[in-house]
């Protein structure tokens, strides 16, 4: 990251929390120990409905993407053949 401190990146994190828990929290931590802003399906307000365009919406949104990934595929949405993290 820059070292201009007065800019803050937005971060998304990507991938399957359920089956790197460990992973995520310390992701989690070291961006906001960064002074950075996380952005991830985990971190949205509970009625939002993770769709394809909802995830699309908040990636373009961010500054960076780090994406986990593990033994999980992930959850597939409604009218959709991939998980939104494929």
């Amino acid at each position: 990251m820059a070292n201009d401190r007065s800019h803050k990146y937005q971060i998304f994190i990507g991938g399957t929390r359920r089956d790197l828990p460990e992973v995520y929290d310390r992701i989690l931590t070291a961006i906001l120990e960064a002074g950075q802003i996380p952005s991830g399906m985990e971190l949205w307000a509970s009625g939002i409905e993770p769709t394809k365009e909802t995830v699309l919406n908040h990636l373009r949104d961010c500054d960076m993407h780090v994406i986990l990934l593990g033994g999980r595929y992930g959850d597939i949405p409604d009218g959709s053949d991939v998980s939104n993290t494929e």
